[in-house]
């Protein structure tokens, strides 16, 4: 919101009750800090947090496939706390409440620092039907992430479950490491939701983008 001396819609007057700023928003800016003087305004944006942002709001809205590998990217150069952020910004500018979803991620990234003689870590993440009807759910990693190596293997427990409506289901993370780790790296998986009743052929509509990242 902007107001005071020139703050009016053309900036030419002044603005007494606050107005609500949205020529950034259409846009898709994602706004880092405000610098507000007398008779003007300043507006500085990130380019990083931008980019990614764009990039939710297109995927959300399917208007192309997703692409892992390029967002996990984009993921990697934000700060890992201001990612629900912009996934909430993302919604909210394509006008879909976090109500309309068919089901919610508690957790928006894991990260797993073992120690050198660790064999085993478990992070866990709840999935929650939103929705009044019930779902299928799937846990997939893109065929071109690194399911497991040598080094280390990542399992999901459950990787398919269905749930009713209003219900919840707690699925488990494994790091298991086969050697002691001795680099960092990051993996994205993701969460596929149809609602259970759903033909095949009609997948796309009901499909639900819920990622995850691991650190």
């Amino acid at each position: 919101f902007v107001w005071g001396q020139l703050a009016n819609d053309t900036y030419s007057g002044p603005q007494d009750i606050p107005r609500k700023l949205t020529s950034l928003s259409r846009e898709e800016l994602y706004v880092a800090k405000v610098r507000c003087g007398v008779s003007h305004f300043v507006f500085l944006t990130d380019s990083r947090r931008t980019e990614l942002l764009r990039a939710l709001i297109k995927y959300c809205q399917d208007e192309e496939p997703f692409k892992t590998g390029y967002v996990k990217n984009l993921l990697c150069n934000v700060d890992r706390t201001s990612i629900r952020y912009i996934q909430e910004r993302a919604h909210a500018h394509i006008g879909l409440p976090p109500e309309n979803s068919l089901a919610t991620i508690d957790r928006q990234f894991f990260l797993f620092t073992p120690k050198m003689k660790t064999k085993e870590t478990t992070k866990i993440f709840t999935v929650v039907n939103t929705s009044g009807v019930r779902l299928r759910c799937n846990v997939e990693m893109d065929s071109n992430e690194l399911y497991s190596n040598s080094r280390f293997t990542f399992t999901f427990d459950p990787e398919s479950f269905s749930l009713e409506k209003k219900a919840s289901q707690v699925v488990r993370v494994r790091l298991i490491c086969n050697r002691p780790p001795s680099e960092s790296a990051r993996y994205m998986f993701t969460i596929v939701v149809e609602k259970a009743k759903a033909r095949r052929g009609s997948f796309r509509s009901h499909r639900m983008g819920g990622r995850g990242f691991l650190e």
